[in-house]
């Protein structure tokens, strides 16, 4: 009794209320504590929150907290389903808008007040706030912290919400329970002693964690920026859709320059029809048939599929499409990207330059009439002669009394013979020197050499040169314009004759020569007797306006060069074993399973 009258009983009821505290705050960590660690270490998503963003969308919408992204003027760019629970509102209600458009004023104010203390002071506020939902009023814990680029400029805030309603709750009975605790410290003290030591270092484990978690969060939150910037500077559009409905998630800037109206993100591959494509029959694009829906229906991955189109001014266009399927780790299609590259400028100026070297290729054709002016006359003249002859001889028959009918027959049949040839001679020369639309067709290049070969026939014979055929028996066919590569076959005839008629060498002989190449291509040859090409020549052989001859342009190796790079095949020049120079072309065969005989 002595000793227990000793006893001070208030200190006595301080320990009690120390030790009550002390189980509250145990208590109140082992709650809050087990929550963190459990969202914020056990998951393993988050340990792989970097790998990808579609991983970010599966954290955020199945997180216990609330998370949402507003942009500087207030409106929200991204929420997850937590947020549409607790507040009893949908995407379609808060995307793209403030909170006082769908808020009472006073709690609208509040939160554009707590944004603007962030936005100011550009650190991250934690703040507790109470906000009305489906299930009442509630109590959060929301920490709000500014975004910013590489440059340290704050373009956007993001807030997370953790509802503490249970937790105060929990406070209220605890405290309710004080009295109680209060009345049973003295006998476990000791036991919670023990157990504050390992909750302390539970503590710190999970405060740990906590500061991890937010860490991962802002940087996928900054990884979203980044990647998003990319997109928006990349020179080529960029549309990206869900897989398999084929939603259009999103869309850059270049997307609606090269369109020339807003980026329209449909729901479902339905809503494609706003965007007018057309095959090159003229047919529209039906929604399942553009490369981007093909590829996250059937993985199919398209390169440079070319495609005209409607723009949105009501101009057409041309753009090259390449598109791709996006996997996951189970190699399931959940999305596809598309490229966009606008390269109608680039077809008008390769159609542009088609024209012009048409536009030389006539000038050229025209130039050679001219310098073979005396050669046609005298093609002309030889069927022009014979009619006068054979029409003489039946006057002459007529006139004399003694006409047999079967001889005026025979002379009328060769005079009429004579105009065929001669009209014949006129029609390839018109045929050869008109300008036309350039057509290829499927062509037989042996026989263009010989058409080729009857428009200088008469001045080989007038100059004692011999042509000489060596033309392949089978020679697959080539896709060309039988006009243009006509007149690059007599532009290499000429020059070779111009060469055999500089050149001393007793042998006056040029040889045409087809074959089949190794890769089945087909060549052609012409080789001459002439004085050969010096190496200086042969560096500048085909340089436009260089020339060997005293009265040439210099134009005519450099347009044939050009008219056969466009037909895919080329042209080169070679020194001949013995004397004389050969020059050779290529020309890709249509099929090389299918040649002409012959």
């Amino acid at each position: 009794l002595g000793i227990v009258a000793k006893i001070d009983l208030s200190e006595v009821r301080r320990a009690f209320v120390r030790a009550g505290l002390i189980t509250v705050g145990i208590a109140l960590t082992l709650i809050i504590g087990g929550t963190v660690l459990f969202f914020g270490v056990s998951n393993p998503i988050i340990r792989r929150i970097r790998e990808s963003e579609a991983r970010l969308k599966t954290i955020l919408e199945t997180t216990t907290s609330v998370v949402f992204l507003k942009d500087l003027e207030g409106r929200h760019i991204l929420i997850n389903q937590q947020y549409e629970v607790a507040t009893g509102l949908n995407k379609n209600e808060v995307l793209g808008r403030i909170d006082h458009e769908f808020l009472p004023k006073a709690i609208a104010d509040r939160l554009r007040a707590s944004d603007d203390k962030v936005l100011a002071s550009g650190e991250p506020v934690k703040i507790e706030e109470t906000m009305p939902g489906p299930k009442g009023i509630r109590h959060y814990v929301t920490t709000k912290a500014p975004i910013k680029d590489r440059s340290g400029k704050i373009h956007a805030l993001c807030g997370i919400a953790t509802d503490i309603t249970d937790r105060k709750r929990t406070e209220e009975a605890l405290q309710r329970a004080h009295d109680e605790l209060e009345r049973r410290v003295e006998e476990r003290t000791a036991e919670l002693s023990n157990s504050n030591e390992l909750l302390t270092r539970e503590i710190a484990e999970r405060t740990r964690a906590e500061e991890e978690r937010e860490r991962l969060i802002k940087e996928v939150i900054s990884e979203r920026a980044r990647l998003h910037a990319v997109l928006q500077q990349m020179p080529a559009g960029v549309i990206i859709a869900e897989a398999p409905s084929g939603k259009l998630v999103l869309g850059n800037d270049q997307v609606e320059q090269i369109w020339r109206h807003p980026f329209i993100a449909s729901k479902d591959m339905a809503g494609w029809d706003a965007y007018r494509g057309f095959h090159a029959s003229g047919d529209p694009y039906a929604p399942e048939e553009w490369p981007l829906a093909r590829s996250i229906r059937n993985g199919e991955v398209v390169v440079a599929e070319e495609i005209e189109f409607l723009r949105g001014d009501g101009t057409c266009g041309v753009m090259q499409v390449s598109s791709t399927p996006i996997r996951d780790r189970d190699d399931h299609i959940t999305a596809g990207v598309a490229v966009l590259n606008d390269i109608t400028e680039r077809r008008q100026s390769e159609r542009k330059a088609r024209d012009h070297q048409a536009e030389l290729a006539h000038v050229a054709r025209l130039s050679t009439m001219g310098e073979m002016a005396s050669g046609i006359a005298h093609e002309i003249n030889q069927p022009l002669a014979a009619m006068v002859t054979y029409a003489q001889a039946c006057l002459r028959m007529i006139d004399s009394g003694k006409a047999e009918m079967n001889e005026l027959c025979e002379a009328l049949r060769a005079v009429a013979k004579q105009g065929l040839r001669a009209g014949e001679i006129i029609r390839r020369l018109k045929q050869f020197a008109r300008k036309k639309e350039t057509k290829r067709v499927q062509t037989d290049l042996n026989q263009l050499v010989r058409e080729s070969c009857r428009f200088v026939e008469s001045e080989a014979q007038t100059n004692s040169i011999t042509i000489n055929l060596d033309l392949a028996e089978r020679l697959p066919a080539v896709v060309a314009d039988s006009i243009q590569i006509e007149q690059v076959i007599l532009n290499l005839l000429r020059n070779a004759m111009d060469a055999i008629g500089a050149s001393e060498s007793v042998e006056r002989v040029l040889t045409i020569q087809t074959k089949i190449c190794q890769n089945a291509d087909v060549e052609l040859s012409v080789r001459d007797t002439g004085p050969g090409l010096s190496a200086q020549h042969m560096e500048h052989i085909f340089d436009p306006f260089f020339t060997t001859k005293p009265d040439g342009t210099g134009m005519g190796l450099s347009i044939s060069r050009s008219i056969l790079e466009t037909h895919g095949g080329r042209l080169w020049a070679d020194v001949a074993r013995e004397h004389g120079a050969v020059f050779r072309f290529t020309l890709p065969s249509v099929d090389k399973e299918v040649t002409l005989e012959y």
